[in-house]
């Protein structure tokens, strides 16, 4: 469903808006502490049971079932306008605090061999819990499983705010994956438009520019949620996290620096493909001028031979024809070497 068909449906109304990327909602439940980790699908929300000693990250694949959304609701005590922002794949990313629990809305991007999808991703943070909810039906957070099976770094030593902060690294590490695919593309068109220029070239900076405006639009709102996530004064969010948000927010500070950075050149490089143009407009024209100089005094001389005046002398030389070709010819011979030497031509 498009967002025109919510107009005048109440707030807080269940509505997938977006594209279904998944048939059947998938769902699991990790849990954890230092020395465990377990994991399961969760067949029945209903028959979860949450271990108060442990951490459980429980991830749904699929945001379209408005049942099994309503359920998480009901089961979590989640408000219905944070249901309605899940299921909204057009939701601008955000933060929101609520009484018991922190709410955020991600943009991610699945770098794909011929460009990316985005994907909308939603995060839930509880005390002992965190929900997230992904598009599509491959797991973007593949990475952090392996940490936990393996119990690397302090992914499973330290509270859920941290498997927030981990989830949200991941998604800006695929930023800079899309950012160095499109540097890779524009140094590949900088070449094409300096050494080979191409018909398609214009084409491929427009395609390129758009990009890049799309995602710098989507990576924006990201660092007003690290920077509001760094200084949000709650007890679900540790001290000792917030150095690791502030790292996340130094590296989407650097991408959009980045991206500004490509979008420059990018200007830079359609400057360069007009003025390319150009100067191969101004080439053909200048031929063009060369040769139509060149036949001025030509057309002059057979203009006055072709005159039928009966009292012409030159009409009865026995040599006019072949003298009269042979002065084209070397006026034609001496304005090309005038030309060229002048470096018209």
């Amino acid at each position: 469903m498009s967002e025109g068909h919510k107009i005048g449906i109440p707030p807080g109304t269940l509505v997938h808006v977006g594209e279904r990327k998944i048939e059947d909602v998938m769902i699991e439940a990790y849990v954890y502490d230092k020395d465990s980790f377990d994991h399961h699908p969760v067949v029945s929300l209903s028959e979860l049971v949450l271990d108060p000693s442990k951490r459980t990250w429980i991830d749904v694949r699929g945001i379209h079932d408005d049942g099994i959304i309503r359920e998480f609701g009901d089961r979590f005590g989640i408000h219905p306008l944070v249901l309605e922002d899940i299921m909204n794949s057009r939701q601008r990313p955000k933060i929101e605090e609520y009484e018991d629990y922190l709410f955020i809305v991600l943009k991610g991007i699945l770098p794909l061999d011929d460009g990316y999808i985005m994907e909308h991703v939603s995060i839930l943070l509880f005390s002992n819990l965190v929900i997230t909810f992904q598009e599509v039906p491959e797991n973007s957070f593949a990475n952090l499983l392996e940490r936990f099976e393996k119990s690397k770094g302090r992914i499973r030593a330290d509270g859920s705010d941290y498997l927030v902060y981990a989830i949200i690294d991941t998604v800006v590490d695929r930023y800079f994956l899309v950012v160095e695919n499109l540097s890779e593309k524009i140094e590949d068109l900088e070449y094409e438009i300096v050494e080979n220029l191409t018909d398609g070239s214009l084409a491929r900076i427009q395609m390129i520019k758009k990009d890049i405006t799309e995602i710098r639009k989507t990576v924006n709102p990201h660092r007003d949620i690290a920077y509001k996530l760094e200084r949000i004064e709650n007890d679900l969010i540790n001290d000792n996290t917030n150095i690791y948000i502030r790292d996340v927010y130094d590296h989407l500070v650097q991408i959009i620096e980045n991206i500004d950075t490509y979008r420059e050149i990018l200007s830079g490089l359609l400057e360069i493909h007009l003025s390319n143009l150009s100067n191969k407009m101004n080439e053909v024209m200048k031929v063009l001028t060369v040769i139509a100089t060149i036949f001025i005094p030509l057309s002059f001389i057979a203009g006055v031979f072709g005159m039928n005046f009966a009292n012409m002398p030159e009409l009865g030389w026995k040599y006019s024809y072949p003298i009269t070709l042979f002065s084209m010819l070397f006026i034609g011979l001496i304005m090309m070497m005038f030309f060229r030497g002048k470096k018209w031509i």
